[in-house]
């Protein structure tokens, strides 16, 4: 007989996040884009302090909440920036993830409801289900991606307990006005709810002006919890370090399900962290900053919309003018093209959905790509992200001889997303014997099909659904990163 788990977490599906990162190990040389991870190394001065803290024998149990010192010099990092918490409350985690679990096991009781604007985070929903809460979801669409007094609280019932707020926001890299904190404030206040502020970008802000909720309403601060984390600001994500602040009663609470959920962090990272907090992360975000106008320019290139990020390395597009969800379109089109490493493939369109499918089938199935389209703005773009070689059809006149010539008897796979008849005709001639043609595009006229070619040849031809509109939502989570930056959509998990 099965014995019965935890119901509330038996509610929820796995992470999408690690389904993507395993679906892309299943490919040799596949670079993972799934994950909001810099690709800068941490700065070696502060790798260094790990060197000399195993040199002095640092390998032995730290203090739970992090050594006094490390703690009053994040204490100190964080008054530099207008917030006053004493060393005795803050405690050092492990990640940003760790302080969210501990917080909300510390706060929530079974029934009591977290308000989360989205497009937000998912692990937010998942911690708060797990410890037996319910997760109340504030759309701010509506106002550009900003929180509406009036919106919110026609969310706050008698079990609200808090709101989690994350600015510079992950997936949008929206940063909260002061309309917006107010809001935010006024609520809370009046509710008697908490904040939990999730500032792990606050370091990665490309505009004037940004503030924090816990600078802007110290009076709130017995209801505030702040969460930071090493990983963005100085690319330490593997070193799993962050931090919490919060005032005495509510830390003195915070720290229980922190000591129950780890022993402590990593002694010997402690140096480290506390050489970390000196270290000027500036020209990282002056790379990121040069990385999003290039995004943006791609992404306006490819004529998809999407909201300029004012802070962390994230791109948010819109593909709702196409009605189809890009992560399918491209999982399915490429699988079903069977593409293995080292294998070639034809992207028929390099424009929109087609520029996308370029995109995956590099970076997540590292084939070699070849982009054919009539538009040299589409080709350099297709270029840019990572096609090996493209074809302008007006002005090659036998574009399918010349892709047997490039890949040595034919592409392996010809994915069509051009509403072409030429186009079609073309990605059956181009593909060598036992090659696949897959039909994405829906051209308003008959196309032409050589029975006799297509059965000697072992050529198949498949016309693929790419998906539906209910999963809009998940538009480009891996593939901008590669442009720039990644990016990620709501409730991405």
């Amino acid at each position: 007989m099965r014995l019965p788990m935890n119901t509330s977490l038996a509610t929820l599906k796995p992470s999408g996040i690690r389904r993507i990162n395993a679906l892309a190990a299943q490919y040799p040389g596949c670079i993972a884009l799934a994950l909001g991870e810099p690709d800068f190394s941490t700065p070696d001065m502060i790798s260094a302090e790990v060197t000399a803290s195993l040199d002095r024998g640092d390998t032995h149990y730290p203090p739970n909440n992090g050594r006094p010192a490390l703690r009053e010099a994040l204490s100190a990092y964080m008054g530099d920036a207008g917030l006053t918490f004493s060393a005795d409350e803050v405690i050092l985690t492990d990640g940003a993830t760790e302080a969210l679990s501990a917080t909300f096991m510390a706060m929530l009781n079974p029934g009591d409801e977290v308000i989360i604007p989205t497009p937000a985070f998912g692990l937010y929903e998942s911690i708060v289900v797990a410890n037996h809460a319910k997760a109340v979801f504030l759309d701010t669409e509506p106002a550009q991606f900003q929180i509406d007094e009036e919106a919110l609280r026609a969310c706050v019932t008698p079990a609200t307990k808090a709101i989690v707020i994350c600015s510079p926001n992950n997936p949008t890299g929206c940063i909260l006005d002061a309309a917006s904190l107010d809001a935010v404030a006024h609520v809370a206040e009046q509710a008697g709810i908490y904040v939990v502020c999730d500032d792990v970008y606050n370091r990665l802000v490309y505009v004037d002006g940004y503030e924090r909720f816990a600078q802007r309403h110290p009076e709130l601060r017995e209801q505030t919890v702040v969460i930071e984390s090493f990983s963005k600001p100085w690319a330490m994500t593997g070193w799993r370090l962050g931090w919490l602040a919060a005032a005495t009663p509510v830390i003195a609470e915070i720290a229980k399900a922190h000591q129950y959920l780890v022993s402590s962090a990593v002694s010997f990272e402690m140096d480290a962290a506390a050489r970390a907090l000196t270290v000027d992360p500036t020209p990282m975000l002056k790379v990121y900053r040069a990385r999003r106008k290039r995004v943006l320019a791609a992404l306006n290139a490819m004529g998809l919309d999407a909201v300029e990020p004012a802070g962390a390395f994230y791109a948010f597009p819109s593909i709702k003018q196409f009605g189809l969800t890009s992560e399918a379109f491209c999982i399915k089109a490429i699988k079903e093209a069977k593409a293995e490493p080292g294998q070639w493939i034809v992207i028929y369109g390099a424009g929109g959905l087609g520029n996308l499918a370029v995109q995956y089938a590099k970076k997540v199935f590292n084939a070699h790509v070849i982009a054919v389209d009539i538009n040299n703005d589409k080709l350099e773009l297709a270029k840019e992200v990572g096609a090996d070689f493209v074809i302008n059809g007006r002005e090659v006149e036998d574009v399918p001889g010349l892709i047997k010539e490039k890949t040595n008897g034919g592409a392996h796979s010809a994915v069509v997303t051009a509403v072409s008849k030429v186009a079609f005709n073309q990605a059956v001639d181009s593909v060598r014997a036992g090659g696949r043609v897959i039909a994405v595009g829906l051209p308003s006229e008959m196309m032409d099909l050589s029975i006799v070619k297509t059965v000697l040849d072992g050529i198949q031809v498949i016309g693929s659904l790419v998906g539906t509109r209910k999963r809009l939502g998940r538009s480009l989570p891996i593939w901008c990163r590669r442009l720039g930056s990644p990016c990620r959509s709501k409730n991405v998990q």
